[in-house]
Formats: structure tokens, sequence, C-alpha cells
């Protein structure tokens, strides 16, 4: 608002200064979510209710089942070298993809726990210099699998990158304390009678197959 004096009376004129215009209102969703409950794996293994399907876990390494590298064509996922391996894909692009299968213990229970992507480095404890090595090594093979608690179906025991990857999995660095946000899979195994053999008798028991969960986040506390 803006005045001016004139003779015998005042004078005002409307100047806009600024405007504000509500493109939309709060949307609820933006809110972040609650933290996960903790969870122990021995319960969380006979709870039947839907909406524990994430939770939080702390517990040891046991060991790692799986450790699988690999380069994959971005456009139809095959294996991926210096090209594709598909005659029928002329894609020249690729992306690398890491896998990690693992058996973490808390004390009530065993879990089977599948990592991917960067918590795969994380999870190994690799500077970024040598995560970035492990690719280029691999860029040649396309991919490599190694089981550490059996004999490596793609790799012979002179391999150098073998036994780098087998000293990795199974140091200290690996098998420690984990805090992690899992997810619990769908596809979960029923209980099964197993039989044992003691001396000359026969034992049939039933075994609660470990849990399947799915890390979404790898804590570093």
């Amino acid at each position: 608002m803006r005045a001016r004096a004139g003779q015998g009376g005042v004078y005002c004129s409307q100047l806009p200064v600024s405007s504000l215009s509500v493109t939309s209102l709060a949307d609820s969703s933006c809110v972040r979510p609650p933290p996960a409950p903790m969870m122990h794996l021995g319960v969380w293994t006979g709870s039947r209710e839907q909406r524990c399907f994430l939770g939080r876990v702390r517990g040891h390494v046991v060991c790692l089942l799986l450790l699988q590298l690999r380069w994959s064509c971005s456009l139809c996922g095959g294996l991926y070298t210096q090209s594709c391996s598909s005659a029928q894909c002329g894609s020249s692009s690729s992306v690398f993809q890491s896998t990690v299968k693992l058996v973490i213990d808390d004390g009530t229970g065993e879990a089977h726990v599948w990592f991917s992507g960067a918590q795969v480095r994380a999870l190994l404890g690799l500077a970024d210099s040598q995560w970035e090595g492990l690719q280029r090594a691999l860029r040649v093979r396309g991919h490599i699998r190694v089981y550490p608690r059996g004999r490596s179906l793609v790799c012979d025991s002179e391999d150098p990158l073998l036994h780098f990857l087998l000293c990795v999995c199974s140091s200290e660095v690996v098998c420690r304390q984990l805090s992690l946000t899992c997810r619990k899979q769908k596809a979960q195994r029923s209980e099964e009678m197993k039989r044992f053999s003691r001396g000359d008798r026969d034992f049939m028991t039933r075994v609660t197959p470990p849990l399947k969960l799915t890390c979404t986040h790898l804590h570093s506390d």
C-alpha cells in the first residue's frame, strides 16, 4: 500500500508485491514410517501373523553359504563379458550385480538372509578401490560363484580370485555381529519330518527349516 498526500485529501494506490499459489495439500504418505520392531528369530519363525513381515534383527554371522558376482546385460539380463552372450541382443551396456546368502544366529534361532547390491560391499568390508578391482577382474569371465562351505562350481583351485574371495568370506570382518532390517520372504518352508540314526536305532523328529529373510538395510551400529 502506498499513500500520497494532495491538497484537501489523501490518495492511495495499491501495488502488487508478491503472490502465493497452493499447488497441493500435504500428503500424509510423506510422513516417515515408524522403525521396524525388534524381532527374535525363534519367535519370528513361528509367527503366522501377516503384519510381521518387516523387523529388525541383531545376531552373529555363522557363515556365508553363497557369494555371486556377475556382469549382466542391461537390456536382456544375460551374462555379459566383452559383449552380451545372447546373439539376438545387440546391447553394449552392462550392470554389475552381487548377491550374498548367509546364516545369522541371534541365540533364539537361525535365519538365511539374502543381501544384494551395495549391501554386499559393506557386508564384505571391502574398500571402494577393492570393490572396483573386483568388477574389473570379472570383466573377462563375466561372473563368479563361490560357496565358502563347499567347492566352487566355476573356479578351479588355482584361481587367485577364488582364493581371495574365500579368505574374505571366512574372515572376522564378515563373521561378526550385525544389526539389520529384514523383510520376511513369502515362500517359507513348513516343518519337515527327518530321520536320524543313532547306532542301530532310527529316530523321527520334526525339524523347522531356517527362516528366509531379505535384508533391506544394514545398520552401522
